[in-house]
């Protein structure tokens, strides 16, 4: 193999990983901020009761997964949903649900389907979701600039020399 085509195969498979992180870190982005935005919508969204349907069971421990049922506007809806990811990790406990149980499910107005029965999230998590994810997306497009700039200094064309070309007319 040519030494400039692999060395442009290497150059290509750097630019797809910094490309990579950049596109991760504006993913983690938008999840964190579409997460982030519901969760601190819901607390000022209705409440309806529901009823626990189903509990997933790992052995003799009962996992927070959970299936529930309510009624809105005359729909019935079911739903897992328990609270927003970036609530997860702000530190309200997990009440044990059993199947049978009668919740406060809180609903998004204009779309039912949408519910939690733990409203809010954690502005912490969401921050570091979001610095993580600005993070990705600086180390990515620097990455690709830097890997831009360093190639076109190496493949660029080396600069004729005058004398030859005026030696080689006459």
């Amino acid at each position: 193999m040519e030494p400039r085509l692999g060395k442009k195969t290497e150059i290509s498979v750097v630019l797809s990983v910094f490309i990579a992180f950049a596109i991760m870190g504006a993913v983690l982005v938008n999840f964190a901020v579409k997460d982030f935005g519901r969760a601190h919508a819901s607390l000022t969204w209705p409440s309806t009761d529901g009823v626990v349907l189903g509990q997933d069971i790992d052995g003799d421990h009962p996992k927070a997964a959970i299936r529930y049922a309510y009624f809105v506007d005359g729909h019935n809806y079911q739903s897992r949903r328990i609270r927003f990811f970036t609530a997860r990790f702000s530190g309200m406990d997990m009440p044990n649900y059993t199947v049978g149980q009668t919740v406060t499910v809180f609903t998004k107005p204009d779309k039912p389907s949408i519910s939690v029965l733990q409203q809010g999230g954690s502005g912490a998590v969401f921050a570091v979701l979001v610095l993580i994810g600005w993070i990705l997306i600086f180390v990515g497009l620097g990455g690709v600039v830097r890997t831009v700039f360093v190639t076109a200094r190496e493949f660029r064309p080396e600069p004729l020399d005058q004398e030859a070309v005026f030696d080689a007319d006459s």
